[in-house]
């Protein structure tokens, strides 16, 4: 597939590179651009190119193939944990303004040797079109004071629609200021925070905006953060979830802010990887349909005591099982189980694992397999419950970035 966009990308560049009209033969060039193919087919050429090096070269070529490469290649900025980076993507975005409206997903790392001041310079920039951000601390940093207040200028824009924070903190101060003015205009939120101080600190200052009404939720390991997200001054609405995922705590469906969603929600994830860990209950969802289960050897009886609460009245039409790591007896008992629900609409159940790793363990599923019920999928179950609604196509957040 590489190869075959190189090729097309080598015949595309000597199409927009044919001769200009010589002078000599009376024929004056007053186009400016040697680019002789119509826009749609250029960017749909463009829009087929992965590499930054690709779109760099072909901002080059000519002001037809410029804007769209430029478009393409500053779509989806990620910036690693290098002071550097951030310095040069602050430079950039200073001296070429007019690339500015050109990012819609920004992802930052922070790691321990990042400069602070070369993270909030960046955070502080005014983006104009930036629809999605992705925080991610490494396990060595912790949020301060001023990175709060970066953080909070950042979540403010009007235009941010999806925002995902991974960080440590040891103290609220650093951690409650993010999100007192957080933009009321986003739906989709992936949040795992770590808090070293077990000392519950309730906001002390009400969100300056209307309530954030969430049509996504992600939650990976919360370290005494859960109370904060069950106060009445917490800036999120979770009445009106169609996606919900779940990492360690099932706790969650069991809140009160979450009772209304519980309507709502048409697609759930959570893991069965705690001993101590409570079952879910699935027949409290009357609008479920597309569920994903991980599921940790050590605990597939909790997978197996969720499925058997799925009732005839089920809307449940798709079941992806993640199992970590797979074992025979473990998948013949999941086989068996699923095999045996009583679902009134047709259904599918899928691996999540690589092709080869799929070849070996499906045989194991062999109720499944004589139902023509079993196939594979790819490890992006989350993203595409989170995007299925929508009808526009987008060039995918995880572009190769330019920094």
């Amino acid at each position: 597939m590489l190869g075959y966009s190189k090729v097309r990308l080598g015949l595309l560049f000597r199409l927009g590179r044919r001769k200009r009209p010589d002078k000599s033969d009376g024929v004056e060039d007053l186009r400016g651009d040697c680019c002789t193919l119509p826009q749609e087919l250029v960017d749909e050429w463009l829009f087929c190119l992965s590499d930054p090096i690709d779109f760099r070269a072909c901002a080059l070529v000519c002001r037809s193939w410029s804007g769209t490469a430029l478009r393409l290649l500053y779509k989806a900025v990620a910036v690693t944990g290098v002071t550097r980076r951030y310095i040069r993507l602050w430079n950039t975005l200073r001296t070429s303004p007019h690339l500015v409206s050109h990012i819609h997903s920004l992802v930052l790392h922070r790691g321990p040797k990042l400069k602070i001041e070369a993270f909030e310079k960046v955070c502080n920039f005014p983006f104009t079109h930036l629809e999605n951000v992705s925080i991610t601390h490494d396990r060595r940093t912790f949020m301060t004071l001023p990175s709060a207040f970066a953080l909070q200028r950042l979540f403010s824009l009007p235009t941010l629609r999806r925002m995902a924070l991974e960080c440590n903190f040891r103290q609220w101060a650093a951690f409650l200021p993010i999100w007192i003015a957080c933009s009321s205009t986003i739906r989709h939120l992936e949040l795992r925070c770590v808090n070293y101080n077990p000392t519950f600190l309730p906001p002390a200052q009400k969100h300056s905006s209307p309530l954030i009404v969430l049509e996504s939720l992600r939650l990976g390991y919360l370290n005494f953060v859960d109370g904060w997200l069950q106060h009445h001054l917490c800036p999120f609405d979770f009445s009106r979830l169609s996606v919900l995922a779940i990492d360690v705590h099932s706790s969650v469906v069991s809140w009160p802010q979450i009772a209304p969603a519980l309507q709502t929600i048409e697609a759930l994830e959570f893991a069965s990887h705690m001993e101590d860990q409570r079952p879910i209950d699935l027949s409290l969802f009357p609008n479920l349909q597309f569920l994903h289960i991980s599921v940790y050897i050590s605990c597939t009886t909790l997978a197996l005591a969720a499925l058997s609460t799925i009732t005839s009245s089920s809307r449940v039409r798709e079941i992806i099982f993640s199992i970590r790591p797979p074992r025979a007896n473990a998948c013949a008992q999941l086989d068996s189980e699923v095999a045996g629900l009583p679902l009134q609409h047709a259904f599918t159940v899928g691996l999540e694992m690589g092709a080869e790793v799929y070849a070996r363990w499906a045989p194991h599923f062999s109720r499944l397999n004589s139902r023509n019920l079993l196939c594979r999928t790819d490890y992006d179950w989350f993203e595409k419950q989170r995007d299925r609604k929508k009808l526009t196509i987008t060039t995918p957040a995880a572009l190769p970035s330019p920094f």
